[in-house]
């Protein structure tokens, strides 16, 4: 289980216990996105401990901001989206971590909510590791990731994964937390089966069926799809705009040869950042030369960059 909770984790994230069954008691339900309104009351992270060191400080932290935040309302957990991601995203790290640190590090944060949110949010945390764990033994035992691309095997996945989602928490929780990925997957099998009988103006119909704020995040996944592909199918930077310019309209075809030259310039200094630190690595104030070179050469925000982008181009 230790193993497999991270697994569903990044897996659901379109995501240790046993059974929790325990009442929703005086939660704030929000399914918007709470950065449109402010909390009332929101405590941040613990201070800083050996435990909050090493995981701020892990190779899968390392240079990265924690995805969402724990919040409370009139003294009442809020629970939305951003709830979920940051618990996802501190799960992510299990395997460099084990899901009892891990446990213990999010549990800590929680208990510094005000009453009645802290124990609320550690209800919560419980019910979401334990439905997590149901699905990584479902998964296991009928090897749905593996064999459930045919139709009816990935209904019958989803159709399980929405009865489990009402055995943990409650209507308004699973809105929150689950109601975009919902409404996504029965699009996404109802346009398959569309699409098995050539139906094509009943799948037009279906698209316009989708939310509103569900087909504009469709719509830009496919245009950053789109210019992706361009950006490497073209190699003449006057063709790619003028193919973007076909796409996409002049205006956003300047922007994204902006962001172009952007993402270049960031790679010479990130290059020069790397070969600063390859020709002083032998130096005994290595460390104190490398600040220095930050400090002067980038900015406060992408110093916090660095160490990730230069793991993630050493992985090319």
């Amino acid at each position: 289980m230790k193993t497999s909770i991270v697994v569903v984790v990044l897996l659901l994230s379109a995501t240790v216990a046993g059974f929790y069954w325990l009442p929703q008691g005086d939660l704030v339900i929000s399914p918007s996105d709470p950065f449109s309104s402010q909390p009332d009351d929101y405590r941040g992270p613990i201070a800083a401990t050996p435990m909050h060191a090493r995981i701020h400080q892990s190779a899968t932290f390392r240079g990265a901001s924690p995805d969402g935040r724990l919040q409370v309302l009139n003294g009442a957990l809020l629970i939305n989206r951003d709830l979920k991601r940051w618990m996802d995203f501190y799960l992510s790290s299990v395997g460099e971590f084990s899901i009892e640190e891990i446990t213990e590090f999010m549990e800590a944060e929680m208990r510094t909510l005000p009453a009645p949110a802290d124990q609320q949010a550690l209800d919560l945390l419980n019910k979401y590791l334990a439905y997590l764990d149901d699905i990584s033994r479902y998964d296991e035992v009928s090897g749905r990731k593996i064999n459930g691309a045919d139709l009816a095997g990935l209904t019958a996945r989803m159709e399980w994964l929405e009865d489990l989602r009402r055995v943990y928490f409650a209507e308004a929780t699973i809105a929150a937390f689950f109601g975009d990925d919902e409404a996504l997957d029965r699009y996404s099998l109802e346009r398959m089966h569309l699409a098995q009988s050539g139906d094509t103006e009943a799948m037009q119909q279906l698209e316009k069926e989708l939310p509103l704020h569900l087909r504009v995040a469709r719509e830009k996944a496919r245009a950053i799809e789109t210019s992706q592909s361009l950006r490497e199918s073209i190699d003449d930077p006057e063709a790619l705009w003028q193919a973007r310019k076909e796409q996409f309209g002049e205006a956003a075809a300047d922007r994204l040869a902006i962001l172009d030259a952007e993402r270049q310039q960031w790679q010479i200094r990130l290059a020069d950042y790397r070969a600063f630190l390859e020709r002083n690595a032998d130096r005994e104030n290595i460390e104190a030369l490398a600040e220095a070179y930050r400090i002067e050469n980038f900015s406060s925000l992408e110093q916090k960059r660095l160490d990730a982008a230069l793991q993630a181009n050493s992985d090319l």
